[in-house]
């Protein structure tokens, strides 16, 4: 067995991954329970010991990049239909209230509409600017798929990255 990065988009499937892993007693080298990436997440992948996991949506970074290939981490990349992912996130966040994206989305756009939009297209970061408070939830208004996924594919041309 290697040592395997399990990375995703938030609402396609992570958590479930992880619950089916944990039942097969796959061992995880963590962050289990991290709410937000932080350079603390790279080392959790530069100590990763052989034969375990990690799993958490990794945004691509050339620091993280060269870990992989250093240490020879193979990359599962997680999607799923971006209709369902958006509903899956909009019901998600509709539930949470208190979720700092909520707040935000509720304070500048009109729900569901603009709501579906915004989760759909992101946001341009010079756009970004016009919306007080966008920095508090910047990590949420990540471009959309198409865009992440497309940095994946750069790192690993030839892999089946959709």
């Amino acid at each position: 067995m290697s040592k395997i990065l399990f990375t995703s988009i938030p609402k396609c499937g992570t958590h479930l991954l992880l619950k089916y892993l944990d039942h097969l007693q796959f061992p995880c080298a963590g962050p289990h329970s991290a709410t937000s990436y932080d350079a603390g997440m790279l080392r959790y992948v530069q100590k990763m010991p052989e034969n375990t996991y990690t799993a958490f949506h990794y945004p691509w970074t050339e620091a993280l990049s060269n870990v992989i290939r250093e240490r020879r981490i193979k990359v599962v990349f997680l999607y799923r239909d971006p209709r369902a992912q958006v509903a899956s996130r909009l019901h998600f966040l509709r539930r949470s209230p208190e979720h700092p994206f909520t707040q935000f989305m509720d304070k500048w756009f009109a729900y569901p509409d603009e709501w579906l939009l915004r989760i759909i297209r992101g946001f341009e970061p010079e756009a970004l600017a016009a919306y007080p408070g966008a920095d508090l939830v910047a990590h949420q208004l990540r471009p959309p798929l198409r865009r992440v996924a497309g940095r994946w594919r750069r790192l690993w041309p030839g892999a089946a990255i959709q």
